[in-house]
């Protein structure tokens, strides 16, 4: 087939792909704004906290939540966001502004979302094939985790291109002319300043144009290739990097005690226990299997695990180029403390790419390999497919916390007390709204309140948990390392308050149930379980 018309099939493959990307994340996109019921907040617990905490930066007012992924521009897109969701009034059709400014937010980040998976493609290429990056970019575009963050107003999707970039410039080094590579160099420093200001862990992701650096020299020698490393072009990199920090976050040089005051709010958080975590097994094992199988689905990780052994037999500058990217990433994840799907973002793309890989070797060898490849690959895409459908079923439906609220209306009368637990003031995320004409109250179950009080006082005709709370005091039981929160769960068992009523909705799709695929909190905040007790 001629060059020309070879590009064009790619052109159209790749369209195709995009197309799907955008389905995918746009079906369910509206879930949890904004409404009549809850005007001022979205059910994502991240979304208008950090709107409100952007408009005070704007105002002038800079705090140390402001420092905790990095640097402040995240929070000025955020203002830019609001800016414009205002010229729309009436266009997104939301409630009110905040209804507009984080729908519009999600339509931002699913533009940013398809962008990653076009240079997905790109990499693949440079890298291996047109094939492996076409096969890279499809599994990329049905990758649960890459789906779902691009449909809440949170900086991982951005952070995720920000990776790729870095990768796609880094792929133009080991493959294109050296007369190249110091433009390359400059764009990789603005984009690595960008990407520590945004999410400085990511910093890591330098070792990559380092490597491309090294494994591009014609030299068999490796005292040649590291001299290589002082002609200047590293230089160029590491000055543009400051530079486009400096543009990037200029609070952070404005305000430096309150800089580190943030990174300390930031460690605080990584060297707390995170409660999904305890008992489940070493940080590696958590990362490298609980999380990132979410991340990619049971059948592309299999894939990506397949592609991984491959690469390292191979050992080619292409595998080093990437192990050098998800090694270091994956390690550095795996002693925090946090174990959520959103940190194994990263590394989604670059598993697909070594996914794809050793599928498209897979599709090129022999007969019996070849037609055992095709099913592999047919099942793992439609394995996919039926869990990305199960979970977005849920985000278009109607929320667990709307059934929960009507549901009250229906079955508890008017006048009842009803006491709902919460672990902050601001914490409204997770509960119902309680309907006019009941008496509601808030517990606040933290180490600075009585976990029995409540009970002690019983006086309340109805109580409600939330799964952010029930679920680890059920499951740890006399391990959970909150006193209170121990103290709480006995209390309740011993009182007479009774279970009457359970919302628990599960992402199911042809009769499969797909929970294990969607276990993770950063899954179950678009329907968190409800639980309605009464007192007997």
């Amino acid at each position: 087939m001629p060059v020309r018309q070879t590009k064009l099939v790619w052109i159209c493959l790749l369209t195709a792909v995009v197309a799907l990307g955008l389905a995918l994340r746009l079906y369910g996109i509206r879930w949890g704004l904004p409404d009549a019921l809850h005007p001022v907040y979205s059910y994502h617990p991240d979304e208008s906290l950090q709107l409100f905490a952007a408009e005070r930066l704007a105002n002038g007012t800079v705090f140390p939540k402001h420092f905790i992924y990095g640097g402040t521009i995240y929070f000025a897109l955020l203002n830019a966001v609001s800016h414009l969701a205002e010229l729309l009034r009436g266009v997104l059709g939301g409630v009110d502004l905040l209804a507009d400014t984080i729908l519009l937010g999600r339509y931002l980040l699913v533009i940013v979302a398809l962008v990653t998976i076009v240079l997905a493609y790109h990499v693949g290429r440079l890298l291996f094939s047109r094939a492996v990056g076409g096969l890279a970019a499809l599994f990329l575009a049905i990758a649960p985790a890459h789906i779902v963050y691009a449909q809440c107003l949170r900086p991982d999707e951005i952070a995720v291109f920000l990776a790729v970039m870095v990768l796609y410039l880094s792929a133009r080094i080991l493959r294109s002319e050296p007369r190249h590579h110091k433009r390359d160099f400059v764009y990789l420093g603005l984009v690595l300043g960008v990407t520590a200001a945004f999410r400085f862990p990511l910093i890591v992701f330098a070792a990559a144009p380092v490597t491309a650096q090294l494994l591009a020299s014609e030299s068999t020698s490796w005292a040649t290739r590291w001299r290589s490393l002082l002609d200047g072009r590293i230089a160029i990199m590491g000055v543009c990097m400051p530079v486009a920090y400096a543009l990037a976050s200029p609070q952070t040089f404005l305000f430096p005690e309150i800089f580190i005051e943030g990174l300390k709010v930031q460690w605080r958080y990584q060297s707390s226990p995170y409660l999904d975590a305890i008992g489940m097994g070493p940080g590696i094992y958590q990362y490298g299997w609980l999380m990132l199988h979410q991340a990619l689905g049971y059948t592309l990780y299999a894939l990506a695990a397949l592609g991984l052994f491959y690469a390292a037999v191979k050992r080619t500058t292409a595998d080093w180029l990437l192990f050098v990217m998800i090694v270091p990433y994956l390690a550095m994840t795996s002693f925090t403390s946090w174990v959520v799907v959103r940190y194994t973002l990263p590394l989604v793309p670059l598993l697909t790419i070594l996914a794809a890989r050793v599928t498209v070797e897979c599709l090129r060898s022999s007969y019996v390999v070849r037609a055992l490849s095709y099913t592999v690959l047919a099942t793992a895409i439609g394995w996919t497919l039926c869990a990305d459908i199960a979970y977005l079923r849920l985000e278009a439906g109607r929320n667990v916390r709307d059934v929960a609220t009507a549901w009250i209306e229906q079955h508890i009368a008017g006048g009842s007390s009803i006491a709902l637990v919460k672990a902050y003031v601001e914490d409204e995320f997770f509960n119902p709204v309680i309907p006019e004409g009941y008496k509601h109250h808030a517990f606040y179950l933290n180490e600075y309140v009585d976990g029995t009080q409540l009970f002690r006082e019983d006086k309340y005709d109805y109580l409600v948990l939330n799964e952010a709370t029930y679920k680890n005091m059920e499951r740890l039981g006399a391990s959970h390392p909150s006193m209170q929160a121990r103290r709480f769960y006995e209390s309740l068992m011993a009182s007479r308050y009774r279970m009457i009523q359970e919302f628990k909705p599960l992402p199911t799709f042809l009769g499969v149930d797909f929970s294990g695929s969607f276990a993770s909190g950063d899954y179950s905040i678009v329907n968190p379980g409800i639980r309605v007790y009464q007192r007997q």
